[in-house]
């Protein structure tokens, strides 16, 4: 008899032990870990990015994580997530001739000048966003005294093409990777120009004439018409054209050079040139009707509205400020940041 009351005392205090274990986990462990998953982040919770007024040469990364800006002789460098500024500064007798971010990568090329002696130096540096560093990459100023770079497009790796333009108005191409190479063209009259992936080579306008040509190439090349505008090259290797017909219609035209295929053809609004066209690496086209705060991709017929200013594209969105307030819109997010 006693050996049962003992028993069934210590099976009482074995129930009340476990409930009393289940107790705290439900409330103290597994509690506190619905409150965090339970938290939704707030409006003020999000950062505000603001920008000055009247900025120079805004650019977004090719992925949208950094922007940058050149106002006052200072390139300033947004990383987006933390709002965090980066100062590239430029002191007396220096001058940024341009700068791009690249394609595929967080880098950026910055074409510096600066007289220092009576000597005119001019040498192209690259800038690691993600790693917050600055290196020189290649010294230019053997190429003249009275030069600039004019502008620049990307090649194989980190290698660059670049339009170098003298102080009378006479340009040359250059392939500058491990080596500087001069790139053969008709013209020094050289307008706008592209690295062609594929062909491994630089379609250029004559801005006389209004002819393309590719370099090591005497003739012009035939595109859809003598009023077509080349607009970019996508990773692929397809050719971007704009262009209007005799009746005012505007139509983007698209296709690989190197093939014998007919252009596709895809109409846009009336209000829509060929500088409010961007193209992505995948080959989605946008067009941005500034008038109306409106983006469209042409071949899926989706579209965004925005409201304020429009500052520049990225892969899968677009900045616009409002109010001196920079806002990253993502076209793949139900809500906008």
């Amino acid at each position: 008899m006693k050996t049962l009351k003992r028993l069934g005392v210590f099976v009482v205090f074995a129930i009340i032990a476990q409930q009393g274990i289940l107790i705290y986990i439900n409330n103290f462990m597994l509690g506190s870990r619905s409150v965090f998953k339970a938290k939704v982040p707030t409006i003020q919770d999000e950062m505000k990015i603001l920008i000055p007024e009247n900025i120079n040469e805004f650019q977004s990364s090719f992925d949208g994580k950094y922007c940058s800006y050149y106002s006052k002789d200072t390139l300033y460098i947004i990383d987006i997530e933390t709002s965090m500024r980066k100062k590239i500064e430029f002191k007396d007798g220096q001058t940024l001739n341009l700068y791009r971010w690249y394609n595929d990568s967080n880098k950026m090329i910055l074409a510096e000048q600066s007289t220092a002696n009576g000597a005119a130096k001019l040498k192209l540096t690259i800038y690691d966003a993600d790693l917050g560093l600055q290196e020189d990459f290649k010294d230019l100023s053997w190429l003249g005294h009275d030069i600039v770079i004019d502008a620049v497009d990307f090649g194989e790796a980190d290698d660059l093409v670049v339009k170098v333009v003298n102080g009378e108005g006479r340009a040359d191409l250059f392939y500058v990777g491990e080596e500087i190479s001069k790139l053969s063209a008709t013209t020094r009259n050289i307008g706008t120009m592209t690295y062609l992936i594929k062909e491994k080579s630089v379609i250029y306008q004559d801005k006389t004439s209004k002819k393309y040509y590719i370099t090591g190439n005497k003739n012009p090349i035939d595109l859809i018409s003598p009023t077509s505008t080349i607009i970019d090259v996508d990773s692929l290797g397809n050719l971007y054209l704009f262009d209007v017909d005799m009746e005012g219609k505007k139509q983007i035209y698209y296709k690989q050079l190197d093939t014998e295929d007919d252009w596709i053809a895809l109409e846009v609004e009336e209000d829509i040139d060929a500088e409010d066209i961007y193209i992505d690496e995948e080959g989605n086209i946008y067009t941005n009707n500034v008038l109306e705060g409106k983006i469209t991709e042409l071949k899926s017929k989706a579209v965004f509205t925005y409201s304020g200013k429009f500052m520049d594209f990225f892969k899968g969105g677009v900045f616009t400020a409002k109010d001196n307030e920079l806002r990253k819109i993502e076209f793949n997010k139900e809500e906008n940041k």
